[in-house]
């Protein structure tokens, strides 16, 4: 009975130590078989990787392209609407292009053009807010936020909307003219001579903007900068008496 017993626990211990190998052994073969099957996938997926993303650039191209076909014929339509002020038509076009790409700048800047013709300026100026907050760099933008705030009596930041319209773009004549009346509404009149100086420079035949400047020269005493704007009106108008009669008087 005693043998018997030494016999089973004998073969317990050789059945218990050849299933300890058989784990070890399994563990030791599991991490080089999942390390293995791991590589063969990376293999597979370097591959296959280039053509997924020419796949999805082609996709990416395709569908950029139809909405860029789409958004010029609603420009296409826009343009005919403005041509022929129909701003109603126009601003549902301008609204359409925003729903199909919010990022659209020049949309917005449209927008709020149309809405300052139909003198709706706190829907212009939340246009033109949103095309500079999407193109920083655009002086139209800019130029028609220093126009919306001025209609609302915003003197302040309508100066400061214009010198950014002028800083980004100093060769439009009318945009020194704009800043120099928002100037002269905050009673800056130096600040709008030399905003007026700077238009007639760039358009020293425009009989309007060199009235501007004479008046407002006049007003701070710059004799100076008077008769040189009265010399050039006499320039294009050489009968002009009013202009001569003024040159006489500075001169006395």
């Amino acid at each position: 009975m005693i043998l018997e017993i030494i016999i089973i626990l004998c073969l317990a211990g050789i059945i218990f130590i050849i299933l300890r190998k058989f784990s070890e052994i399994n563990q030791k073969v599991s991490p080089l078989v999942t390390e293995k099957n791991a590589r063969e996938k990376e293999k597979i997926l370097e591959k296959e990787l280039p053509k997924i993303k020419e796949q999805l650039q082609k996709q990416a191209g395709q569908k950029t392209e139809t909405e860029d076909k789409s958004i010029n014929k609603f420009f296409q339509q826009l343009a005919k609407y403005l041509k022929r002020s129909d701003l109603r038509s126009a601003e549902k076009v301008c609204i359409k292009i925003i729903a199909k790409n919010p990022k659209n700048s020049k949309a917005y800047e449209q927008l709020g053009t149309i809405y300052l013709k139909q003198r709706n300026y706190s829907d212009a100026q939340k246009s033109f807010e949103k095309a500079t907050e999407l193109d920083p760099r655009s002086d139209y933008a800019f130029s028609g936020l220093g126009l919306s705030h001025y209609h609302q009596r915003n003197y302040q930041k309508a100066v400061a909307a214009y010198e950014q319209a002028v800083g980004l773009n100093d060769q439009i004549a009318h945009r020194f003219i704009n800043l120099g009346s928002a100037h002269v509404a905050l009673n800056q009149l130096k600040q709008a001579t030399e905003a007026y100086k700077k238009a007639v420079k760039l358009e020293p035949k425009n009989i309007q903007y060199l009235e501007l400047l004479i008046n407002i020269a006049l007003k701070i005493k710059d004799k100076g900068t008077a008769k040189k704007a009265l010399e050039q009106m006499l320039e294009i108008d050489p009968h002009n008496r009013e202009v001569r009669r003024q040159l006489a008087e500075l001169e006395k």
